[in-house]
């Protein structure tokens, strides 16, 4: 009995990896482009971009930010829909060094407006449709349709960041459920572990696909971003109605390039009544307690299921 308890405690709980700490995320993600810069990074849409003109443009972005004076020790409050130039501007705000604040459009203005003022951000980078709904005060407003006739102008390489692996990410509000929303900070080293611990278990390969669902505001909307670029795969973005629709989404999920899927217990629920059946290579379940009438059709939907919780 002292073995197993051992076994238990002491075996499985031993998760220690020695992982590149001191390097910025964004080292990471720009080394892919180089190693495979013909490869489909970002499938949006009708829209496919390779690694080499995803990354291009971010960098181009990043050193943009950095010539409006914003960088490291920056906050920038990123208020667009789900587009490719949303996933362009979480990796252009990231490699200026600055951290992003994600903001939901479905959110109320009342709410957004608080998470802005509360958070003290520098910035808002938004797209100029959603820009009139809010008042903000705080500093800068950039709007994407500006910008994007600037960026020819700036270097595609992105600026060098000191290696501080607590220099900040993002800044992810939570519901406010028990009071005010409180702004979580989460660190570049803390990321890079977990993104270094998914790519292990369940793994993640430059032949993976997945299809991100979640929107930005919720902690585990990284992993479906910034996993497939970690890794040399492809991110699918779909739009937000499909994204919340299950019969679009059942349409999206018939691509068999499609590998892996992250989604709560409720979106799985509404996939499966919609004649879903899979099948998918790796499914992540999670945001919710997972419930045991769910784990036979999901296993047989799947090669492997996996109960999650975010990064967070």
């Amino acid at each position: 009995k002292r073995q197993d308890l051992e076994k238990v405690l002491f075996r499985r709980n031993n998760t220690w990896r020695d992982y590149p700490l001191e390097v910025p995320l964004t080292d990471f993600l720009f080394s892919r482009a180089v190693e495979f810069p013909d490869a489909t990074a970002l499938i949006s849409g009708t829209e496919h971009i390779f690694y080499r003109e995803l990354f291009s443009t971010a960098g181009r972005l990043a050193n943009l930010l950095r010539s409006r004076k914003i960088g490291e020790g920056s906050l920038v409050g990123l208020y667009m829909q789900r587009s490719t130039r949303l996933v362009i501007s979480l990796l252009g705000i990231a490699a200026a060094g600055a951290a992003y604040l994600p903001l939901d459009p479905g959110y109320p203005d009342a709410r957004i407006e608080f998470m802005l003022r509360q958070s003290g951000a520098d910035c808002l980078l938004t797209e100029s449709a959603l820009a009139a709904r809010l008042s903000f005060d705080g500093g800068t407003v950039l709007e994407w349709e500006g910008l994007e006739t600037l960026l020819p102008d700036f270097h595609t390489s992105p600026p060098v960041l000191s290696h501080d692996p607590e220099r900040l990410l993002y800044v992810l509000y939570t519901s406010g459920s028990t009071g005010d929303p409180k702004g979580v900070e989460i660190p570049n080293r803390a990321f890079v572990n977990f993104l270094f611990s998914m790519s292990e278990s369940p793994g993640f390969s430059r032949d993976d696909a997945l299809l991100a669902v979640t929107p930005v505001s919720f902690d585990i909307s990284g992993l479906e971003i910034y996993l497939p670029l970690f890794a040399g795969g492809s991110l699918v973005l779909p739009d937000r109605e499909t994204a919340v629709d299950p019969v679009r989404l059942k349409e999206a999920l018939a691509d068999p390039d499609i590998t892996v899927m992250q989604a709560t217990p409720g979106t799985w629920r509404m996939l499966l009544e919609a004649g879903w059946k899979g099948p998918l290579k790796t499914l992540l379940c999670g945001g919710e307690t997972f419930p045991p009438d769910l784990l036979d059709p999901l296993l047989a939907a799947s090669e492997s299921l996996w109960n999650m919780y975010g990064p967070t």
